[in-house]
């Protein structure tokens, strides 16, 4: 699998995993 070489296809990339990451962070704390 390449490494999107696209500016915002990795800009896309890394927000999608800090988003998943926040979301992980505050859902069990939220519960």
């Amino acid at each position: 699998m390449n490494y999107p070489t696209n500016r915002w296809t990795r800009i896309i990339f890394v927000m999608v995993i800090l988003m998943g990451g926040a979301f992980s962070l505050v859902s069990p704390a939220r519960a």
